[in-house]
């Protein structure tokens, strides 16, 4: 039996390095140790999903072997995620407004499904990208209704972007499709697209992994 689960977790892995990811992983990674995933990672490209496993669960690995993360190196991750944006030379080219829905794509009941999770409006100026506070929506996730979302929201508060000459976006985004304190909680998100595409996009890691949820922004220009 274990060596038929560790077979169909090839296979998964296999997938994943095509760039299949419309698949439930579920529980199937559940068992791995830190150093069964750090073996993966001594490869030179390893799976995403593994790479956000080792992120999920804060180690780090050296030839194989894994090691909790310490206080000063999770601030050094955070310190990471700030570079991701300042990589991009922002780039005035985009400046405006763009209306934006927010969904998230993953499985639910045994079904794929694309969840309409909120909206509003993204403002650009000199390149660097927020969400508006005023017009903001949001989905119940008690009721499914959608409603107005505060100012003070966390999630829409927490957007931080960049966009370069070219279009391209780089981004960080708070945020739990599930109910408050489900799923592991709330993430940072890192989220990237192209504004010629009106969409960029990002993953929610579910509790521990490996199944996530896709999270997307689709834009609209308003100007």
């Amino acid at each position: 039996m274990k060596l038929l689960s560790y077979i169909n977790k090839l296979f998964i892995l296999l997938f994943l390095s095509m760039g299949v990811t419309n698949i439930s992983y579920a529980g199937l990674f559940d068992d791995w140790t830190d150093n069964q995933l750090c073996e993966w990672m001594d490869q030179s490209s390893p799976p995403r999903i593994i790479q956000n496993l080792v992120n999920n669960r804060k180690i780090s690995c050296s030839k194989g072997v894994a090691k909790p993360l310490t206080a000063s190196e999770i601030q050094v991750e955070k310190k990471d995620e700030q570079a991701r944006l300042k990589s991009i030379e922002a780039s005035n080219a985009f400046d405006g407004n763009y209306t934006f829905k927010l969904f998230s794509y993953g499985e639910m009941w045994g079904y794929m499904m694309k969840t309409h999770m909120g909206g509003g409006f993204f403002e650009i100026r000199n390149g660097v990208i927020t969400i508006a506070a005023k017009n903001r929506t949001r989905i119940n996730t008690f009721s499914g209704a959608m409603v107005e979302a505060s100012v003070d929201n966390k999630y829409y508060n927490s957007f931080d972007g960049r966009v370069d000459k070219s279009g391209i976006i780089v981004a960080n985004f708070l945020y739990n499709p599930c109910s408050e304190g489900d799923c592991g909680g709330a993430q940072n998100i890192p989220v990237s697209g192209s504004i010629e595409g009106l969409e960029f996009t990002g993953n929610f890691i579910m509790g521990n992994g490996p199944d996530f949820k896709q999270i997307i922004f689709e834009l609209e220009d308003t100007n």
